[in-house]
């Protein structure tokens, strides 16, 4: 009969194994992406049995989404550090499409992540029950908008309900930079260039003296 392991299924949950596991789950979201991510890979990677991995975590998506949920708490904490400092709502708005290309330039499992979701559907799929927060999220978006509206900074016809999710589908550029131009132009030259012409297309327009320039 072989010994028992330390970690063998009957023993009790502790912090130290979940955090080994939540470590080996996102070497392996870096190294597959979550679609071909193995429990069986995590839990050797760790040093505990396969079923204790399931004391800790009742499903693979329950890991998945509590290794993605450590890395977006301190994505959250970058974000907000960086729009304290900017207190105009349009450089805000244009800057959160910015973070995010350089969050999947700087941490792998957000890329993968966007090239999942673009070609599978795999986040859309793990977001069952987070309605509420996707529903913030946006909403925090559209505040940002009336605000930047209501001082002058971004155009008052601009589609208030619609910015978040034209923001969200911007999200995919960044995968298809290298395919567009065919290696003529680097990623961050393109990117910076949409940056500048999505900040003018939602800009309100400059006053004019020209009265041929006025309506009416």
């Amino acid at each position: 009969m072989s010994p028992r392991r330390r970690d063998d299924a009957d023993h009790p949950p502790d912090e130290g194994r979940r955090a080994r596991l939540l470590r080996a789950a996102t070497d392996q979201l870096r190294a597959v992406g979550a679609r071909r991510l193995s429990i069986e890979d995590v839990a050797a990677e760790a040093g505990v049995s396969k079923g204790a991995v399931y004391l800790e975590f009742p499903s693979k998506t329950a890991l998945i989404e509590a290794a993605l949920d450590a890395l977006l708490i301190d994505a959250g904490v970058r974000y907000a550090e960086r729009m304290a400092l900017m207190p105009s709502p349009r450089d805000r708005l244009v800057d959160t499409l910015r973070f995010v290309w350089e969050e999947a330039e700087r941490e792998p499992i957000f890329e993968t992540l966007l090239r999942e979701e673009h070609e599978e559907g795999t986040l859309r799929a793990m977001a069952t029950g987070r309605e509420a927060q996707a529903d913030a999220e946006i909403e925090g978006l559209r505040a940002l908008a009336r605000a930047g509206i209501d001082a002058g900074e971004l155009r008052a016809d601009l589609d208030v309900e619609a910015l978040p999710f034209v923001i969200s589908l911007m999200r995919s550029l960044f995968l298809g930079v290298e395919h567009a131009t065919a290696g003529r132009m680097s990623r961050t030259r393109v990117l910076d260039a949409t940056l500048t012409i999505f900040a003018a297309g939602i800009s309100a327009l400059p006053a004019t003296d020209d009265p041929s320039q006025q309506r009416g």
